[in-house]
């Protein structure tokens, strides 16, 4: 079980997380940050150059979950477009997106707050996204998120994505933390069943980009806001 090094983020502070306190695994898009705005701008600029529509962003949203390759196809079916080959398309939607994955994108209230409140408090948290590194790499960076994560696992990291339960555990353990002292925290039905297939317990917070009504996803816990995560800093 092993995660590109080059993802794995240590903190100065990482001697000090212990399993003793509850680990946090989060997704990113949808869970920490709202990137709708640069996936579609990104879709769509796409689309056009295949010679379909733009779709509103609010289809798009839904099309997010289950990685790039996923929400391609997901967007040219919507857009009534033969699928190109698969990794010429993917290429072309990354040169799109790597031109400003996070100029629009924008952290959720009190995400913020809720991260460093994590960190200072010595639980381990990790990310764990299906997005692409380099992607990741710039939000981070963007954000000044850099150092913030204990571990970062990123969808090109390991040979599987999510739902598979490997980058899940992977993030985990790197952070420093266990399955029997940890919460899974993302917002779809790919982020449900990535906790189930690792054994861990799953809040979905509602504000993301779930596929259809949220209360059907079987979570343990629904959340509007990050508030309940508060209340387990420090625990």
């Amino acid at each position: 079980m092993r995660a590109n090094i080059r993802s794995v983020r240590r903190t100065p502070n990482q001697s000090r997380r212990s399993a003793i306190r509850t680990a946090f695994v989060f997704d990113l898009d949808g869970t920490l940050i709202d990137s709708a705005p640069d996936i579609a701008d990104a879709a769509n600029r796409l689309l056009v150059e295949y010679g379909g529509t733009p779709q509103p962003i609010g289809k798009v949203m839904k099309m997010v979950g289950g990685g790039a390759p996923k929400l391609l196809e997901r967007a040219f079916a919507a857009a009534g477009l033969a699928m190109p080959p698969a990794e010429e398309v993917l290429a072309r939607f990354l040169e799109y997106y790597h031109t400003g994955p996070a100029m629009m994108t924008k952290p959720y209230p009190g995400v913020p707050h809720l991260l460093g409140a994590l960190h200072r408090a010595g639980n381990p948290i990790a990310l764990c996204t299906n997005k692409p590194g380099r992607a990741t790499d710039a939000i981070l960076t963007r954000l000044g998120w850099d150092g913030l994560f204990d571990a970062v696992v990123s969808g090109d990291d390991l040979s599987v994505k999510k739902p598979d339960p490997l980058p899940v555990l992977a993030a985990l353990f790197l952070a420093g933390g266990t399955p029997n002292r940890a919460v899974y925290v993302g917002d779809s039905h790919v982020d449900v069943q990535a906790a189930r297939n690792a054994g861990l317990p799953v809040m979905v917070l509602t504000h993301g980009y779930a596929h259809g009504p949220v209360s059907a996803l079987r979570a343990d816990a629904l959340a509007t806001t990050i508030r309940p995560l508060l209340r387990l800093a420090g625990s």
